[in-house]
């Protein structure tokens, strides 16, 4: 991927913001795995509808109920950025953040609006109890 492909995220920046440190935190996560190549927003969609959140390398991550030792207690999404939490959305603002970010994606990537949907819906059916 060439560096005009990954622009799409940079321009999601302040809007991420308006949710705080989570959101920072969270454009943080998600520019770092797309600038560093570790995988693309298909595939951090991917894991993230199965439940796993992603950690780019140590100290740089964010956990969804898989990633706890016990799922049934997931209540939200917890951000690492460092050695210790460092901030957390609810699972209802991670959902829109998400939905967002997938939003400004297939504006740049129409050829994957259906995979990113399919994603989306898989999150939003995991999700919608909580």
């Amino acid at each position: 991927m060439d560096r005009i492909d990954k622009q799409w995220i940079c321009e999601i920046r302040e809007y991420l913001d308006g949710f705080g440190t989570g959101g920072e935190d969270l454009y943080h996560v998600l520019s770092s795995v797309l600038l560093e190549d570790k995988m693309n927003y298909l595939q951090f969609l991917a894991r993230a509808s199965e439940g796993h959140g992603c950690h780019v390398h140590e100290g740089l991550g964010y956990s969804l109920d898989q990633d706890w030792d016990f799922p049934e207690d997931f209540d939200e999404v917890a951000f690492f950025v460092g050695d210790f939490e460092s901030s957390t959305l609810k699972v209802s603002e991670f959902l829109l953040a998400i939905s967002c970010i997938s939003k400004a994606y297939v504006e740049r990537h129409v050829e994957d609006k259906q995979a990113v949907e399919r994603y989306i819906g898989k999150i939003r059916s995991r999700y919608s109890i909580l």
